[in-house]
């Protein structure tokens, strides 16, 4: 091939290069082709080799970072929820505790009126 296209090699200027692509590189548009790269550069097409750019990555980057934080927001929200339900339930609990300690409260003062009634009329 002639000079002319995209090369891969370790450094500019490499003799040494390991693919090649032969898309118009002009001055006017220096955007490297995304596929059609020759690997190795005298072989076939690679059709698993894809390049992205900055900008490509970036992108993705944004998109994964962006699904990642719906699904922690999802995951936040069930746990408020569940937050929410369990302190529900503590409160159910605490009343039911402080029922049944005014109930006890009221048969320990019952039972003493009792006891002191009896104590009246033993004597």
């Amino acid at each position: 091939p002639t000079s002319h296209g995209w090369w891969f090699g370790p450094k500019e200027g490499s003799q040494l290069v390991w693919a090649y692509n032969s898309s118009n590189c002009s001055q006017e548009d220096l955007t490297v082709p995304t596929s059609g790269w020759k690997v190795p550069w005298d072989g076939e097409v690679d059709p698993t080799l894809e390049i992205t750019t900055h900008d490509d990555t970036d992108a993705k980057t944004k998109r994964r970072r962006d699904r990642m934080l719906d699904r922690m927001r999802s995951k936040l929200a069930k746990k408020d929820a569940e937050v929410e339900r369990l302190q529900n339930k503590r409160n159910r609990l605490v009343e039911e505790k402080n029922d049944l300690m005014a109930k006890i409260a009221q048969l320990e003062q019952e039972k003493q009126i009792l006891e002191s009634s009896q104590a009246d009329h033993v004597v």
